[in-house]
């Protein structure tokens, strides 16, 4: 997914953006070896990096699609996803300081 982020403005499609949100490793596998307190930490930053990932080509798509509904559907994703992000820092029991440390959404 990774190659993806090059993609020039008004590149992304529909597909792109699904693979991103359902291919950005957020899935068991990559929480099998944290377990204990540093569970809730682990989640909230595989999270908070997956909704950055959404952010970028939601904006791309804000600023070159055709349709106004689906201007107005990726204006909402960035929207919630950073709203998303703010909560999960929010969230004092499951973020650890590296969590929080100089990252901005």
């Amino acid at each position: 997914m990774r190659g993806m982020m090059t993609k020039p403005m008004g590149a992304w499609t529909m597909q792109d953006m699904m693979q991103m949100m359902h291919g950005s490793g957020m899935h068991a596998g990559g929480l099998a070896n944290v377990s204990g307190r540093e569970f809730d930490p682990a989640v909230a930053r595989q999270m908070i990096q997956h909704h950055r990932d959404v952010i970028a080509p939601s904006e791309q798509l804000a600023g070159s699609a055709q349709d106004p509904k689906v201007r107005a559907w990726a204006v909402g994703i960035v929207k919630s996803q950073r709203t998303e992000i703010q909560q999960l820092r929010e969230l004092p029991e499951a973020l650890d300081a590296s969590t929080n440390a100089g990252q901005t959404g």
